[in-house]
Order: C-alpha cells, then structure tokens, then sequence
C-alpha cells in the first residue's frame, strides 16, 4: 500500500432521512479533512438496503438499536 492511500475504513451504519446518521456523516467529514487522519477513508452502508443489512449483521458487535453506528 503507498502513503498516499488510506490504511483504515471507517464504515458508517445509517438510514436515509436520520438527522442523527447525518450528524455522525458531517462529522466524520470534517475530521477526514485534517492531515492527521489521512490514513483514514469512510464507507458507508445504508441499513435499508440488503447489502447494508448483511454487511452490519456480518460485524456481529453492533447493537442494532443503535443508529447511526460506526467501526474502524
């Protein structure tokens, strides 16, 4: 991997229409705008699709009554 390319994901879990999820997304924004977290990317899964749903049920350590939701 060179330098320029993130090491870590950050993988956001959230719905369309969660003022919370969009609270969590800005957030992780502006953070991943600073040089000190340039190792970082973001992906996110939305919760209402299939493929959401089983990449969140797959992590198998989230609480499914806590959205929005986060790993590294």
């Amino acid at each position: 991997m060179t330098n320029d390319q993130p090491q870590f994901k950050i993988i956001i879990f959230g719905k369309p229409g969660c003022d919370k999820c969009a609270v969590l997304e800005k957030r992780v924004d502006s953070l991943l705008t600073q040089k000190k977290w340039r190792d970082f990317s973001k992906v996110k899964f939305d919760l209402e699709s299939e493929d959401g749903l089983v990449e969140f049920c797959s992590l198998e350590c989230l609480n499914p009554q806590r959205v929005p939701a986060f790993v590294i």
